[in-house]
């Protein structure tokens, strides 16, 4: 893993990887993965949040910037 992110809802927490992917964990079901964001063509290095939380910015190894909306009480992020 390259970065972690609390989605601050006291369920969710983001990863991003070498492996070019972006993860979503449930932390109410024992961390299991929820869904999975094949986004990247390398390794995803970063991932934050905006103030507000609905806003999720992540960046790679090829020189990529992705603005993703957090979608509360949902699967998936958009």
């Amino acid at each position: 893993m390259t970065a972690i992110v609390d989605l601050q809802d006291n369920r969710s927490l983001i990863s991003g990887s070498y492996d070019k992917t972006i993860n979503v964990y449930d932390l109410n079901d024992s961390g299991k993965l929820r869904f999975n964001l094949p986004v990247n063509k390398t390794s995803v290095t970063a991932i934050i949040l905006n103030c507000t939380g609905n806003k999720m910015i992540s960046c790679g190894l090829d020189d990529t910037l992705n603005v993703w909306q957090v979608v509360r009480g949902s699967n998936k992020l958009v």
